[in-house]
C-alpha cells in the first residue's frame, strides 16, 4: 500500500505487511521539509515510487486537468483515456530504465488504473462544480461507464490511495 507522511511537506511512501521502513525527515528547511525511506527492506521501491510519481506530476497539465470536466461527458471520458495512455507509457519505459520490482509494478499499475477510473467517476461532480449546475441536471450516456466492466471487486492484494478513493 502507498500511505502520507505529512510533515511541512507530503510524502508518499509504500510498504507490504511485515516491512520495516526506516526514514528520516529534514526539517533544516522549514517549508520545504523531506522525507525520504533510508532504511528497512523497500528503500529502493520507495526512491522508485517517489520518482514515478513526480514523473506524472511532470507531464500532468494542470489547467487542462483542472478545466477538462467541463467537457460533454464522452469527449472528458477521451481525454481521461488519452491521459491515462501518456502515464501507462511512462510507467513502461520507467520501468525498463529503472529495473523496478514486481512490487513497485504492482503498485504503479494499480494507481494508474484507479485514478483513471476516480477521474472518471467524478465527472459528474467536477463538472456540474465547473459548470455551475446541479448534479442531477447532468446526463451521462450508459455507454460512459462501460470501463467499470474491467473492475474486478476481488482485486485487494494491493491498495494505493487512488484505489481506497475509488
Amino acid at each position: 500500500q502507498d500511505f502520507y507522511v505529512n510533515y511541512n511537506s507530503l510524502a508518499t511512501l509504500i510498504c507490504a505487511p511485515g516491512d520495516k521502513l526506516v526514514f528520516d525527515l529534514d526539517t533544516t528547511k522549514k517549508k520545504q521539509a523531506s522525507v525520504s525511506v533510508t532504511g528497512g527492506n523497500r528503500v529502493k521501491d520507495n526512491v522508485d515510487y517517489s520518482a514515478f510519481l513526480g514523473g506524472l506530476a511532470l507531464m500532468a497539465d494542470r489547467n487542462l486537468d483542472d478545466q477538462s470536466p467541463g467537457l460533454p461527458a464522452m469527449e472528458y471520458q477521451s481525454y481521461v483515456k488519452s491521459r491515462d495512455k501518456k502515464y501507462v507509457n511512462f510507467l513502461t519505459e520507467f520501468k525498463r530504465k529503472n529495473k523496478t520490482s514486481e512490487f513497485f509494478n504492482g503498485l504503479a499499475e494499480d494507481h494508474i488504473r484507479y485514478g483513471t477510473w476516480e477521474s472518471l467517476l467524478r465527472y459528474r461532480l467536477d463538472h456540474s462544480v465547473i459548470k455551475k449546475v446541479k448534479r442531477d441536471s447532468i446526463k451521462i450516456p450508459a455507454e460512459y461507464f462501460s470501463f467499470l466492466k474491467e473492475y474486478d471487486m476481488d482485486d485487494d492484494q494491493r491498495i494505493t490511495l487512488r484505489h481506497a478513493a475509488f
